[in-house]
């Protein structure tokens, strides 16, 4: 074939006198093919050796990353429980307050749901309440994962809303209630000696308004310590071991949730027992012996008042103004108001 081709060329010299050699005949072809193919390696092998390089270092990377093989049962045993025990402590640290640092100096305002609700029985009788709180406090960034700091001002909020909660006792309104509830209970009981039943009556009802600020404490907490502790669940679990990790997850939001739901069971019971109207905390005496003298003090000064601006010729109809006689059911009824605002105090402080 290479002989015929040769010939071919010779024989018909005129027709391709005009060709140069080097384009004639498949032996300058194979020549042709492979100066280019060489031209071709040489302009692309750097770049494929470059990106080789690359992706060698890249895998020599990864497998510095893979763990250690472990080979035995105890092996795998002691990493798994190294990192529960991480976790453990980074939760435990958390509850106790050991953050181990220093708050920053930037700070925010920690948002408070409860409406700042003015106590209108101040205005009625002069008692000091004890505050539970400012209405405002700091919360830095580095601080959202601090549990026990969270937990605290969980607690605080949820005392303001419960206390806003209850109505005000010494409200004219309200006086008004007390009356028509003990004149339902006449022949029950002295006159003088109020039903206890009233009071047991009046404060359940004030007690069906507090199921719905406990339970959503239950669920702040149960949000918050889900955020929690999912987030030092991540930093304390590797992600070497995806489907370990993943299943762990999985176990601690179960938890997370069936101890939502123990809470809420156990908010119930706590309410149930409320029902049962009753008391050995000195606070509540000290309250109302309190809230007797202050409004014994401002009877006084009243009558005091009215002495002093009386003349010497109406002495006499002055004292019989300045000593009006109450009714048994109006101090019945002032007596329960005090008992109930005393008895809420109790419930909202502790």
């Amino acid at each position: 074939m290479k002989q015929r081709e040769e010939q071919f060329f010779i024989d018909h010299k005129q027709a391709f006198e005009h060709l140069p050699d080097e384009f004639k005949g498949s032996k300058q072809l194979v020549k042709r093919l492979a100066t280019i193919q060489q031209e071709r390696i040489r302009s692309t092998f750097p770049d494929i050796i470059k990106r080789l390089r690359k992706q060698i270092a890249e895998k020599k990377a990864q497998l510095k990353k893979i763990p250690a093989s472990m080979n035995t049962e105890s092996e795998c045993w002691t990493t798994f429980q190294s990192m529960i025990n991480i976790y453990r402590e980074s939760i435990s640290d958390n509850v106790k307050g050991e953050y181990g640092q220093v708050a920053s100096t930037d700070i925010i305002n920690v948002p408070i749901t409860s409406k700042n609700v003015k106590d209108d029985s101040d205005s009625d009788i002069n008692f000091d309440v004890a505050s539970v709180g400012s209405d405002e406090g700091l919360l830095s960034h580095e601080d959202e994962y601090h549990i026990a700091y969270h937990i605290y001002h969980l607690q605080l909020e949820f005392q303001k809303e419960c206390k806003n909660s209850f109505t005000n006792f010494f409200s004219s309104n309200y006086h008004k209630i007390v009356l028509r509830e003990i004149d339902r209970t006449a022949g029950v009981s002295l006159p003088n000696f109020p039903s206890y039943q009233i009071i047991v009556g009046l404060f359940r009802k004030e007690l069906q308004k507090l199921p719905g600020c406990c339970h959503e404490l239950v669920g702040k907490i149960h949000e918050y310590m889900s955020k929690c502790l999912l987030r030092l669940f991540d930093d304390a679990f590797s992600n070497d071991y995806r489907r370990l990790k993943d299943r762990l997850k999985e176990v601690v939001i179960k938890q997370l949730n069936d101890v939502k739901e123990k809470l809420s069971e156990r908010v119930l019971e706590i309410l149930d027992t409320e029902r049962r109207v009753f008391t050995l905390n000195h606070y509540y005496m000290d309250t109302i012996n309190k809230l007797k003298e202050k409004n014994k003090e401002k009877n006084d000064d009243q009558q005091a008042s009215i002495k002093a601006s009386s003349t010497p010729m109406a002495k006499n109809s002055t004292n019989i103004t300045a000593y009006i006689p109450v009714s048994n059911e109006a101090q019945a009824a002032y007596d329960i108001q005090i008992a109930l605002h005393s008895y809420s105090k109790v419930i909202y402080s502790n």
